[in-house]
């Protein structure tokens, strides 16, 4: 795969620029790794407590990025409160990627979703919760 190399890479582990291509590596067991890739991903300042960073592409959604990052905090909350502590607490990443097809999906450590809304948010938090036992793979 190739990713101009003037691109910004968010990814599920860590990326490294390694000559004329990218060394990804998983810091967990799962079947895949993700990752994103666009001119630029724009970053909502990590969360208190939970360690949840939000990426998105598109400059204009700088305000509703800012709102999802609160949505995703009391999502949060209420489901800790609710269910009790998730399995990993470790960071979360959520990426909003401007794209034209596919849904959200969840790993261990970052969500993937295409449009900046609470109910697919939660909906994708929820799996923290409801497939917690699944080794790598979540929704």
């Amino acid at each position: 795969m190739e990713i101009d190399p003037k691109y910004t890479v968010v990814e599920l582990g860590k990326t490294v620029k390694q000559g004329e291509g990218w060394l990804v590596t998983s810091t967990q067991p799962v079947e895949d790794i993700i990752l994103t890739a666009a001119e630029h991903y724009y970053q909502v300042p990590v969360s208190e407590g939970y360690g949840l960073s939000l990426y998105y592409a598109r400059p204009q959604d700088e305000e509703a990025a800012l709102v999802l990052m609160k949505d995703g905090v009391w999502a949060l909350d209420f489901f800790k409160g609710w269910l009790g502590e998730y399995k990993e607490q470790r960071h979360l990443k959520l990426c909003i990627t401007p794209r034209e097809r596919g849904g959200g999906y969840v790993r261990p450590g970052m969500i993937v979703m295409q449009a900046m809304s609470f109910h697919g948010l939660a909906h994708e938090l929820a799996h923290l919760w409801w497939a917690k036992d699944l080794p790598g793979r979540i929704g």
